[in-house]
């Protein structure tokens, strides 16, 4: 590509011209260098490879006068091109650009908080494998299953066959199992149990049986909310329900006539992550899904009056419950009668409401809802089940996550170093959040690496389609498969991309479940960290999950 003004003969050249040329190649060497060197010997111009070009070589002086022979009309000639090049390089760089998998892959390198901790030491001794009820302590109780995930894994092939399920800890068995390439995993242990409880969305479905023809439409409609989007919704809904918070208890504090006030009165009132996470969690759902609307489904808020028709189902509340149910491999029978009485009612309660004259849908409800009703042969409920689902989807498992998060800051004291860093940040403007930019790199690292150690959920599970060997484990149809997701971020933090169950931008393609809310769901937990280090002073109360806040 040619720059700078044409030339004038009869004016003075002091204009600046050339040529820019840029190459793409797989291999430099054996590509564009073998070209510049047959270019610059002469080849182009007719001579021979020893031979300099007269634009494009090199000038050696050491070798004598600069001769550039040709041929005119049958005659030889040969002339003298002089000491100086008539072409010069101002500037030339290679530069290396990665292939599509490893820019899918670049957020991992540089979202890990160092130092990282300690691998978990394998343990010594460990329960009778086929004793279902140890394996089963031993892996879902949080003071023990690093350890147990971490024997897991040092096992040969890291699959290990027992009573509780066939164990799946290595990273990259992990990542077999959720790619299900070829088809050897089913979902429909989910399926069961949405049946009997919420509904069954394509969550709990095969491609076979219904995931291909319902997700794709609805995961494009989540995943056109980005990270930022949602960081930014998410940060000020939290800095809406903190000043809120800090306004009640500068009330209180008011109520107080100053002849009565005690001298030791507290200025700071209990900041609780849990209450603070509900009650963002059920305002997104209400601005994304159109419930809890107060009505058909109650959010956090207090009702004086009983809910028709008997108990009134909760957003998000309820949906903790369901998922308890669904999610778990081997829930107890009384989270099993909490998680269908908690779906029934919530997915009645939808159903009503989609059946509503006048029922306004928010955008992405809206999306979802005529997604379902397009699907070949759909019936009537499903628009229910499926938006249900879908809120299944979202707040249980954002809500787990960002606990594990400020909890383990806060026992670490991790939130109180962070603060100072994140207080150098200003809002855009008074109404805008901090950039977004910023909250990736001030915040996100730390963010990534703590669910990397403590991700929700922890393990998932499958139910085997066909017999097949994973590891040097033979599995049989119908065995309980269970993954653990938490093994695989401990044993390679780069795989982020494995918790939520997978994420949509895997750099070896996405799993067929993976998870479509995952910007949505990073976005909130970045928003609402951010928000409340932003709220102010905070104390440490001995509680992992309540603060003191400075009114």
């Amino acid at each position: 590509m040619s720059y700078g003004a044409p030339v004038h003969p009869d004016a003075p050249d002091d204009d600046d011209r050339g040529l820019v040329f840029m190459a793409y190649n797989a291999h430099l060497a054996e590509q564009f260098e073998v070209v510049q060197r047959w270019v610059a010997g002469g080849n182009a111009s007719g001579g021979y490879s020893a031979q300099s070009d007269p634009l494009l070589g090199v000038v050696d002086s050491s070798t004598g006068p600069r001769l550039y022979p040709f041929e005119h009309a049958g005659k030889p000639y040969e002339v003298d091109l002089g000491p100086e090049p008539f072409v010069t390089l101002q500037w030339g760089a290679y530069f290396f650009v990665p292939s599509i998998a490893a820019l899918k892959g670049l957020p991992g390198l540089v979202e890990l908080a160092l130092p990282l901790p300690a691998p978990t030491p394998v343990p010594d001794k460990i329960p009778d494998l086929q004793d279902k009820a140890a394996m089963q302590l031993w892996l879902e109780d949080t003071t023990t299953r690093d350890q147990a995930w971490a024997w897991v894994r040092a096992q040969p092939g890291g699959v290990v066959d027992t009573a509780y399920g066939v164990l799946v800890g290595a990273a990259e068995r992990v990542c077999d199992v959720l790619r299900n390439v070829p088809d050897r995993y089913s979902n429909s242990g989910y399926g069961e149990r949405m049946h009997d409880s919420i509904g069954v969305g394509y969550l709990g479905l095969d491609d076979d049986t219904g995931h291909r023809e319902q997700a794709p439409v609805i995961n494009a409609a989540i995943e056109a909310y980005s990270e930022a989007q949602c960081y930014a919704t998410a940060y000020q809904v939290a800095k809406a329900g903190l000043a809120q918070l800090k306004k009640e208890a500068r009330d209180l504090l008011a109520a107080f006539p100053d002849s009565q006030k005690p001298k030791d009165l507290p200025t700071d009132t209990p900041l609780d992550f849990e209450r603070l996470s509900e009650g963002v969690l059920a305002k997104l759902c209400q601005m994304w899904f159109g419930q809890p609307d107060g009505r058909h489904i109650w959010g956090t808020e207090f009702h004086a009056e009983a809910y028709p028709n008997g108990v009134a189902p909760r957003c998000p509340r309820d949906l903790f419950k369901v998922s308890r149910h669904v999610f778990g491999p081997y829930p107890t029978d009384a989270v099993k009668a909490e998680g269908r009485a908690a779906g029934q009612r919530f997915l009645a309660a939808t159903q009503a409401w989609l059946a509503e004259p006048g029922t306004q849908l928010p955008p992405l409800a809206a999306k979802i809802v005529a997604a379902a009703k397009a699907v070949p042969g759909a019936t009537p409920d499903l628009p229910a089940r499926t938006l249900a689902g879908i809120m299944l989807g979202f707040p249980p498992t954002t809500h787990a996550n960002l606990l594990t998060v400020l909890a383990g800051w806060v026992q670490t004291r991790k939130l109180w170093e962070l603060q100072p860093q994140w207080n150098e940040v200003a809002p855009e403007t008074q109404t805008a959040p901090p950039p977004y930019a910023e909250a990736v790199a001030r915040l996100r690292p730390t963010l990534v690496a703590t669910l990397n150690q403590r991700p929700t959920p922890f393990q998932i599970w499958r139910k085997a389609r066909v017999a097949h060997k994973l590891g040097q484990v033979d599995v049989e149809p119908g065995r309980v498969v269970v993954v653990g997701l938490g093994s695989a971020t401990q044993q390679d933090p780069l795989r982020h991309h494995v918790a939520f169950g997978g994420d949509r931008a895997d750099p070896k393609g996405p799993p067929p479940h993976a998870c479509s809310g995952y910007g949505m769901g990073m976005g909130v937990m970045l928003g609402v960290v951010a928000a409340v280090l932003d709220a102010g002073v905070m104390r440490f109360t001995g509680s992992p999950t309540v603060v003191a806040l400075a009114v």
